[in-house]
């Protein structure tokens, strides 16, 4: 664009003489380009009515750098769509619903609202689906990352928007268009007065229409409107009922992050006033469709709701059969509400879970229910080599502890103590710290069957250290113990331990250490042999 044409331009835009609107309008068909785009651009600038009104009427055969001058400034044409809205031209409406949903201009939502009741035409459906698609294009704008300026700004225009769509709800018996309720219920919001009174007035014209979009509708904003009265304590029982009737996938996913793997009060008081949930199994399988955090959470949801226990356990049993980790190992977990044959069986049939959190929560589940052989079983699973495992095998055998060992161990004989200490090794994983912490106590007694235990254990290994210091204890029972204790060392602190006990003043302490020293060394010397063997290979 030359630059005398540019200030030409510039001149009419802001000139307050009304003929330069009729030399814009004229240049709008200039066959010169630049001078039919500065006209365009020139006349929304403007505040002129009549210019807009050309503009409008140009809409379909403007080319595209055109289009998205009057994209850039399509509030203009606002006003102009509302007066061809009122005007009810079936032409000129259609007209203005294909530029309404090109230009995405929100705005005319009331206007819209206002024609669809106004009354019946040809364009009746036509109107009904831009307010849809307009409402979900804006409810799209509403869910992006805005400013707190940009969201107080759509949060205004959401509530004058959905103001407008109650009239046409309420009046609904004039137009009979699904998609005006569909469009209502995607910017209402959970607390909206006309939106409760639907719902807890049947004899409402739009009330089967507005329960079956909530039931059917997969359009996001149904969905979260939907499930926002699963947390209000004065849901209607309507509601409750779509909440408990919808089984699709979507849906499904959505309710189960509502819900998540620990429903709140609300929640969980809402779940347990519905009797039957559609998507339960055994009658439904969508749940296998399901993410792991979504089968979870299905589990809970099942748990809470108020369906018959039997039927719970046959969702139970089906879950621990083919779902994913997290909804096995919440279904094991939730067998322990049931103290049934039924529920025995299923825990004796899943103990070989792939998954170990599974085993484990099942596992405990064995004394309780009184299973014949359930020690037996259990300590079979001493060896299990999953920490999880162990720590629910401390929970069930809480007699296999090193507190309970020591607490017994000198009524046992050596057999028994060889065997139960073995036992306590596998499961109790502290005893370690255990040992040490009481071989450190006052008590010389204490002390002295501190070491033997770690000798019955096995555990004098992981105890080296502190057992070598017991060899300089005051109380020559306690030196004898750990003398002998030390024969299952193998460190050169072990060694050097006994050495200095051949010098003890107590008889029985240096045989003792005599004994273990001779071990100790025997042991030392192979571990020297090899690697001096590793040694000449590698040269």
């Amino acid at each position: 664009m030359n630059q005398c044409l540019q200030k030409t331009l510039q001149f009419l835009a802001r000139t307050e003489n009304e003929a330069a609107v009729e030399v814009l309008i004229a240049a709008l068909d200039s066959p010169f380009q630049p001078t039919a785009h500065g006209a365009v651009a020139a006349l929304l600038q403007r505040r002129s009515p009549s210019g807009h009104r050309e503009i409008f009427r140009r809409l379909p055969r403007l080319d595209p750098q055109c289009r998205q001058i009057v994209l850039q400034n399509a509030d203009r044409l606002t006003p102009v769509i509302d007066e061809v809205l009122e005007n009810s031209d079936p032409t000129e409406s259609a007209a203005a619903c294909e530029a309404a949903l090109a230009y995405r201009l929100y705005a005319v939502i009331p206007a819209l609202a206002r024609a669809i009741v106004k009354s019946a035409s040809a364009n009746t459906g036509t109107i009904a689906q831009t307010i849809l698609q307009l409402a979900e294009q804006f409810y799209a704008e509403l869910a992006g990352v805005h400013s707190a300026a940009a969201q107080s700004e759509l949060t205004a225009a959401r509530e004058r928007f959905t103001s407008a769509l109650e009239d046409a709800v309420r009046k609904f018996h004039r137009h009979r268009q699904p998609a005006v309720v569909e469009a209502f219920l995607m910017l209402a919001k959970k607390s909206n007065i006309t939106l409760w009174h639907l719902l807890t007035h049947p004899d409402e014209a739009a009330y089967d229409t507005l329960l079956d979009l909530l039931t059917h509708s997969q359009r996001g904003g149904v969905i979260r409107l939907l499930l926002g009265f699963l947390d209000d304590p004065q849901t209607p029982r309507a509601v409750l009922q779509v909440l408990a009737r919808r089984s699709d996938a979507k849906y499904l996913e959505s309710l189960m992050r509502t819900i998540g793997p620990r429903p709140s009060k609300a929640v969980a008081e809402n779940l347990a006033r519905m009797e039957k949930l559609a998507w339960a199994p055994p009658e439904c399988q969508v749940l296998q469709e399901l993410s792991e955090e979504a089968q979870e959470a299905a589990v809970r949801a099942v748990m809470a709701c108020g369906m018959a226990p039997d039927a719970k356990l046959q969702c139970l049993a089906e879950v621990l059969g083919w779902g994913k980790p997290a909804a096995r190992r919440a279904a094991a977990q939730s067998l322990t509400e049931f103290d049934n044959p039924q529920s025995t069986a299923l825990v004796l049939k899943h103990l070989d879970d792939p998954d170990p959190e599974v085993r484990a929560q099942l596992l405990v589940q064995l004394r309780p229910r009184n299973v014949p052989g359930a020690l037996v079983r259990l300590i079979a699973m001493a060896d299990s080599p999953e920490p999880v495992v162990r720590e629910a095998l401390r929970r069930a055998l809480p007699e296999f502890s090193v507190e309970t060992f020591l607490a017994n161990f000198d009524e046992m004989d050596e057999v028994t103590r060889s065997t139960a200490g073995l036992l306590v090794r596998k499961i109790d994983c502290q005893i370690a710290d255990k040992l040490r912490a009481e071989m450190q106590v006052l008590s010389p007694v204490r002390r002295r069957r501190a070491v033997l235990a770690a000798q019955a254990m096995g555990a004098v290994a992981d105890l080296e250290d502190t057992i070598a210091q017991l060899i300089n204890d005051e109380d020559h029972m306690v030196r004898i113990a750990a003398a002998a204790a030390l024969a299952q060392g193998k460190s050169l602190v072990t060694w050097e331990a006994l050495r200095d006990a051949l010098l003890d003043r107590s008889y029985l302490v240096k045989e003792a250490a005599e004994k273990s020293l001779e071990a100790v060394s025997a042991v030392l010397r192979h571990v020297v042999s090899g690697s001096a063997q590793l040694q000449e290979t590698a040269t």
